[in-house]
């Protein structure tokens, strides 16, 4: 796999959403990492490396993102999430040494 365009969106009722700021729920860093993770990895997150993450803004709960992911050289994927025209989360993440290739 060469690239995914994949729609990402955290419901507000995500059980990891009470607490993570009550009265404007915020979607935590590692469920969105998770789901750029298991949108790469077709289902299977483990064996994954993030190399290098950005929060460029907060993303609220019920947010509809957009999944862009792109393999560079060297097995890296690069990705971003965006919505209307914005930048929310970008980096790049890399199959762990010792995984299965994908």
């Amino acid at each position: 796999m060469n690239a995914v365009n994949a729609p990402v969106c955290i419901a507000a009722d995500h059980p990891a959403l009470p607490g993570h700021f009550p009265g404007r729920p915020i979607v935590p860093a590692a469920v969105l990492l998770d789901e750029v993770l298991y949108a790469i990895g077709c289902g299977q997150p483990a064996g994954w490396r993030v190399d290098a993450v950005k929060f460029h803004r907060p993303v609220s709960a019920g947010l509809a993102l957009q999944l862009q992911c792109q393999r560079s050289n060297g097995g890296r994927y690069v990705f971003e999430l965006q919505a209307g025209g914005e930048r929310y989360v970008s980096g790049t993440v890399s199959i762990a040494a010792g995984s299965d290739d994908r």
